[in-house]
Parts: C-alpha cells; sequence; structure tokens
C-alpha cells in the first residue's frame, strides 16, 4: 500500500467490518439453531439425529476457518496500513484516528480469534 492507497483506507476497513458483521450473524444463526435442536428427542431416529450433529459440526468447522481466513486478511491490512503511515512524510496525519483504527483493528482480530478458539473447543 503505497502513498497513494492510503485514501483507500477507510474502504477497506469498511469491507472488513463487513465481514466481520457476516461472520457474527453466521455464528449467531448456528447457536440459535444448535439451541433449537434437542439431541435427545425421542421423535427423531437416531440416523437424522447423526446427520444433524455432523451438519452443524461442518458448519462450526466452516465459520472457524472463515474466522481464521478474515483475522489474517485483516492482520495483513493493519500491518500494511501501519507501514503506509509510517512512511508518510506529511507531519499533520491524524494520529488520533490512526489509534482509533488500530484499536478497532486489533478488537476484531481479537473476536475472530476468540470466536476460533471457542470452536476449536
Amino acid at each position: 500500500m503505497g502513498k497513494s492507497d492510503v485514501s483507500r483506507v477507510p474502504s477497506l476497513m469498511g469491507k472488513q467490518a463487513r465481514r466481520y458483521q457476516a461472520h457474527t450473524a453466521k455464528n449467531d444463526d448456528l447457536c440459535r439453531r444448535l439451541q433449537a435442536t434437542d439431541p435427545s428427542d425421542p421423535t427423531l431416529s437416531l440416523e437424522f439425529q447423526t446427520q444433524r450433529q455432523t451438519e452443524f459440526l461442518l458448519e462450526a468447522l466452516w465459520l472457524q476457518q472463515h474466522a481464521s481466513e478474515t483475522g489474517q486478511k485483516l492482520m495483513t491490512l493493519q500491518t500494511e496500513i501501519g507501514k503506509s503511515y509510517n512512511n508518510r512524510d506529511d507531519v499533520g496525519s491524524p494520529a488520533m484516528a490512526k489509534v482509533g483504527m488500530k484499536r478497532s483493528m486489533g478488537s476484531i482480530r481479537n473476536n475472530l480469534q476468540e470466536d476460533s478458539k471457542c470452536k476449536e473447543i
């Protein structure tokens, strides 16, 4: 990311925020479906219960991978943004915006890492 790419930072941040929000919504949906499913429901066959649990597990694994990929993209973006801000020559760069951006990205990254750890368990 060069000096001319710094203007793309807000759109790149927005893209990562939308990915994070989509991931969170999918997590919430999976949790709701898991809670609504009674694994000991006597009206369901054992085969159907096993199939349903397998589908939930596969979806959780996919979400875990998605969280990991999104976190990696976020770390790459954060590194590139840091490099571009450190290489800027203008003395009046908005330091508070830079700090706020780092906090936002760090918070999202930490939440994705925590989410991924929970799914591993």
